[in-house]
C-alpha cells in the first residue's frame, strides 16, 4: 500500500479498489487510513459482479505472489485492461508477454509493481496498446478457442491414440 501511495500522489485522478476477503481486512483499513489514502483506496469485498467491475476499470493489478492459472486476470485482459503483475513462479508469466500484453515484475518486488503502477497511470499510449494486445491474448482463452482442445484430448484418449501435445504450448 506504501508504494501504490508514492504513485497516487503523482497521479490524484486516480483510485484504487481492492476485491476480496480475508483475515487483513482490518490492518488493510488501517494501513489505508495510516498512508492517507482514505477516499482513494476502497476495499470493496467480494463481489458476483466482477465482470461489471473491471468494465469499468483502467488497470488491473495482480499481486499475488502465488498464482495458478490466473482466471480474473485473463478477464480482466478480455476488457482491454493493461495489467501489471508479480511474475510469481506459475500464473501470470504463462499467460502475459511482458511489454506486449502486460508488464510483469520480479516476485514481490513491491517497488517494481509500483513503478509499472505508476508507468501505466501516467501513459495512457502505453495503456490503450497494452489493453489492446491484452484482450487478443485473452481470446485465446475463451471457452470457444479452449473447448474444441479438451474435446480433441479426450477422442484421442478415448481411441487410445498418442496425445499431440502441440496444443499446450505458447
Amino acid at each position: 500500500m506504501p508504494r501504490f501511495g508514492r504513485a497516487a500522489r503523482r497521479h490524484p485522478e486516480w483510485r484504487l479498489r481492492i476485491f476480496g476477503s480475508g483475515p487483513k481486512k482490518e490492518r488493510l483499513a488501517e494501513l489505508i487510513d495510516g498512508e492517507g489514502l482514505t477516499g482513494r483506496v476502497r476495499l470493496m469485498g467480494r463481489t458476483s459482479r466482477m465482470d461489471e467491475e473491471l468494465a469499468g476499470a483502467s488497470i488491473y493489478a495482480l499481486s499475488s505472489r502465488f498464482e495458478g492459472l490466473p482466471m480474473v486476470m485473463i478477464e480482466a485482459m478480455g476488457h482491454a485492461l493493461p495489467v501489471a503483475a508479480f511474475d510469481c513462479p506459475t500464473g501470470p508469466g504463462d499467460v502475459v508477454t511482458p511489454e506486449v500484453d502486460g508488464l510483469l515484475v520480479p516476485p514481490q518486488d513491491v517497488d517494481a509493481l509500483a513503478a509499472a503502477l505508476d508507468r501505466l497511470m501516467g501513459d495512457r499510449e502505453l495503456r490503450l496498446r497494452i489493453g489492446a494486445r491484452a484482450a487478443r491474448t485473452a481470446r485465446g482463452y475463451a471457452p470457444e478457442a479452449v473447448m474444441p482442445m479438451w474435446e480433441d484430448l479426450f477422442i484421442e484418449l478415448l481411441a487410445g491414440e498418442p496425445i499431440d501435445d502441440t496444443y499446450w504450448t505458447r
